[in-house]
């Protein structure tokens, strides 16, 4: 009416429209075109019957309603305005909204995701205070949508979020994405000044299911690509281009899936600190039919000495189904192609890492307590080395029951101590040592009968018989009743061959004395710190 235009308390009062809108932004580089609205404005409130347009090739319909409006029009902002919605689009590219003065700010993997069927429906509560604003709540409670690119589908979500004085809080905010659950609570200081900061940042999170293959599209290399690490560690991705935080982190996933991993029943708690500081307080996860828990430290304090301190336990790890392919330290065969069996291990030490996080292995130590039952070995390169000392036996394919020991890894060099195997080559001891330079130097103590002719008078002209290489082998124990001859084999190799020998000469052998003289004087020691327990004495 016209009297509305004259006698009002905040608006004219009456029904308005909007139609075919048209614009063009000069910093937001999308058109605005068919725009239309029809709006009822009250005393106190906005009635959005519908508002709808299109922003390039994406669409929107809008409904909603807004209650006390009128704050905004008091000399003092002062008290609580309302708003609830219904937000349609049958096609949103992200692209078309997103995008100012020529900057994207929408993650890589999303940037030409569009959504379709989208529809939202939510409300908010702002809160004034003293003429500032002071807070708002707002609540999503329906969220449906189809992503087209990572073809996914959003949907049951629902939750609050709340922001406060640059303090942004979530409470019960879940939803799912395709294959994946997420129930979310989050605390986040958004400010700049710490100082008013009201705790650390904390994230927990809570999933039945999290698909992160699905939800980054992730499609694994061919095979049959190798790829060739960067040689400047500082060129590329470097741990700072990572932000830190001063955060706790919880986490329990039920089912994870990150490329080929798949991992079950995850928990961890985790702390980070924005000097780049992060402590893994624990982490422990069901993976390949057993498990592993895990603690330590990452410390990246000084940019030039960047290290990683950690205790590993893995128990009753299927190394087949452990999909992991290591390159065993850049050699030319694959521990995870050539070795099978259950694994429980215990690792600790200081690993070195450059700033693209790749090991320094070289600067590296390491503690390795290795047990592997129901063990094979298939094509191990260097058992072949040895196929001179081993007479009708398949060293293609090497069977035995446990292989147990605690190996040391200390500046490039491994250190095997003494140990023994019960194979199917028969009863062998061996240790030695072997760099990442492929230079090795290791010692085997062979029964005798087990050596060809040919390799006991060091003539390796003559062809030994073959051999099936589908052959299995029955594992041989050492009898302990009966005296068994032995032979000692130093087995040298590096980067340009490699060397076997027998040891005729006295060298191994004052070796192997010398290590049986160190383990008696050590066992000696031990009983003699018993009996002087018992006596009471210090």
């Amino acid at each position: 009416s016209a009297r509305a235009f004259t006698e009002y308390k905040n608006l004219p009062v009456g029904e308005f429209f909007i139609r075919e809108l048209h614009a063009t932004l000069q910093h937001y580089p999308h058109e605005l075109h068919d725009f239309n609205a029809d709006i009822f404005i009250e005393n106190e409130d906005v009635r959005i019957v519908d508002f709808s347009g299109e922003l390039d090739s994406s669409d929107f319909h809008f409904s909603g309603r807004l209650v006390h409006y009128d704050i905004w029009l008091n000399d003092v902002l002062d008290g609580d305005a309302k708003l609830e919605f219904d937000l349609t689009s049958e096609h949103l590219r992200l692209e078309d909204l997103l995008v100012y003065k020529g900057e994207n700010y929408i993650p890589e993997d999303y940037r030409h995701e569009q959504f379709d069927q989208l529809k939202i429906h939510g409300r908010s509560e702002l809160h004034f205070k003293n003429n500032e604003f002071y807070s708002v709540d707002a609540y999503v409670d329906k969220l449906d949508a189809k992503m087209k690119i990572h073809n996914c589908r959003f949907e049951q979500f629902k939750g609050r979020l709340h922001y406060e004085n640059q303090h942004l809080t979530t409470q019960n905010f879940e939803g799912k994405i395709g294959r994946s659950d997420f129930h979310l609570d989050l605390y986040w200081y958004l400010g700049k000044d710490p100082l008013l900061r009201k705790k650390n940042h904390f994230i927990t999170l809570r999933s039945n299911r999290l698909d992160i293959n699905q939800l980054l599209d992730w499609n694994p290399s061919p095979t049959n690509k190798k790829e060739t690490p960067p040689i400047n560690h500082d060129a590329g991705f470097t741990i700072f281009d990572i932000p830190f935080w001063d955060m706790h982190v919880r986490a329990n996933i039920g089912h994870l899936y990150y490329h080929q991993y798949h991992v079950e029943n995850l928990e961890t708690v985790l702390h980070m600190k924005s000097n780049r500081h992060l402590q893994i307080d624990t982490c422990f996860m069901n993976i390949a039919g057993g498990s592993f828990d895990i603690s330590g430290d990452l410390d990246a304090t000084d940019p030039n000495n960047i290290y990683v301190s950690p205790e590993i336990y893995a128990k009753n790890i299927d190394i087949d189904r452990f999909m992991v392919k290591f390159d065993n330290f850049g050699q030319d065969y694959i521990v995870s192609d050539n070795l099978h069996g259950i694994v429980d291990s215990d690792i600790s030490g200081k690993l070195h890492i450059h700033k693209d996080l790749t090991p320094m292995l070289d600067k590296s130590n390491f503690t390795i307590d290795l047990k592997v039952v129901n063990g094979q070995l298939d094509n191990y390169a260097p058992l072949s080395y040895l196929e001179d000392f081993f007479k009708d036996k398949n060293l293609n394919k090497v069977r035995f029951d446990t292989l147990e020991n605690t190996f040391d890894f200390k500046s490039n060099v491994l250190t095997v101590p003494t140990m023994t195997i019960n194979s199917s080559l028969g009863f062998i001891e061996l240790w030695g040592t072997q760099n990442l330079n492929d230079n090795m130097n290791m010692f085997f103590k062979v029964p005798l009968k087990l050596v060809t002719k040919a390799a006991f008078q060091k003539l390796f002209k003559r062809k030994r018989e073959d051999v099936n290489p589908t052959q299995e082998e029955a594992i041989e124990y050492q009898d302990k009743d009966k005296k068994i001859a032995y032979v000692y084999v130093n087995l040298l190799a590096n980067a340009n061959g490699y060397e076997v020998k027998l040891q005729r000469d006295k060298k191994s052998r004052k070796l192997a004395r010398e290590k049986r003289r160190q383990q008696r004087e050590e066992r000696q020691a031990r009983q003699a710190e018993k009996r002087k327990a018992r006596l009471g004495l210090k």
